[in-house]
């Protein structure tokens, strides 16, 4: 079972989940989620002899809010500081780092303009390469949203939660007890925050993006990307935006599986994981070696 603990993170007093004990894993999850999306992958992580390491985003799960945040603003993003100061918290030079949805956005943002402080990049369904984004999230940029969001956070948690699966049967109790939990802690408001910062009613602010292309084409680590055939909420047409900027990665795709495919399909993505982290483990070097796409 994962430790739970805080650790301050810049200004940020900042939750923890841990588990397994050698080379260091950073786990960051997407916008309106918490530390629990990775549940399923930190025992198998442990397992296979890694320290599994799940973080609250700022304003999700328990960790505090980030007052005025500017979340990825040039040239000093406020998430890449905030992965920093993270690592400086637990004392790691360097780790690991994997990143679902919007975690993905951060991870190879944070990879691109600090890649010394990480071994290997794993992104799973990873926003912010294309601009299309789902209407919901579109809808949830209005300020009017943030205020829907304080006086009923839970009002849109299970439909949400299920678009995030390609068989919302398989949604667990416990996954659906967290989201409630975490709405209701201000994790609905900070998701209004986060869509009012990066989207509009068009789509995702181009200037985002941009900003970061020059350090995200410039990744030369391990990569690691993988993906939802079904998924409604990241499409897979944007896994071409991704290639494009690192075309070295290696691919895996899960058929009948959505957003949340590390939870979906959990044994088969943490199959996948593991193994792409033994591959760099048993590597002298950090320079990434081309290796076809596959799927599954």
């Amino acid at each position: 079972m994962p430790t739970e603990r805080f650790v301050t993170a810049g200004d940020v007093r900042t939750r923890l989940l841990e588990e397994g004990d050698g080379e260091p894993v950073l786990l960051v999850h997407g916008v309106a989620a918490w530390a629990e999306n990775w549940a399923l992958a930190m025992p198998a992580l442990a397992s296979a002899g890694y320290r599994a390491i799940a973080v609250d985003l700022p304003g999700f799960g328990k960790s505090a809010r980030a007052r005025g945040a500017r979340y990825f603003d040039a040239p000093d993003a406020y998430y890449v500081r905030f992965v920093r100061d993270v690592l400086d918290a637990l004392e790691l030079q360097r780790v690991h780092l994997v990143g679902h949805s919007m975690g993905g956005a951060i991870a190879a943002v944070a990879a691109g303009v600090m890649p010394e402080r990480f071994a290997s990049l794993s992104l799973v369904a990873p926003g912010a390469f294309g601009t299309s984004v789902p209407l919901s999230f579109r809808l949830s940029s209005l300020r009017l949203a943030t205020l829907f969001a304080r006086l009923a956070p839970t009002a849109l948690v299970r439909t949400s939660v299920q678009a995030c699966f390609f068989d919302p049967t398989l949604v667990p109790d416990w996954f659906y007890e967290h989201a409630y939990r975490y709405a209701r802690a201000g994790g609905a408001a900070e998701f209004t925050r986060v869509m009012h910062y990066g989207v509009t009613l068009r789509g995702l602010r181009p200037r985002l993006r941009d900003n970061w292309e020059g350090a995200i084409r410039g990744i030369r680590l391990p990569a690691l990307v993988v993906w939802g055939k079904q998924d409604a909420i990241v499409a897979l047409a944007q896994l071409d935006d991704v290639r494009a900027r690192i075309p070295h990665a290696q691919v895996v795709l899960f058929d009948r599986a959505g957003h949340l495919v590390q939870i979906e399909r959990a044994t088969e993505f943490n199959d996948a994981l593991v193994a792409f982290l033994n591959t760099c483990r048993s590597s002298s070097t950090t320079t990434a070696t081309r290796s076809p796409a596959h799927s599954r």
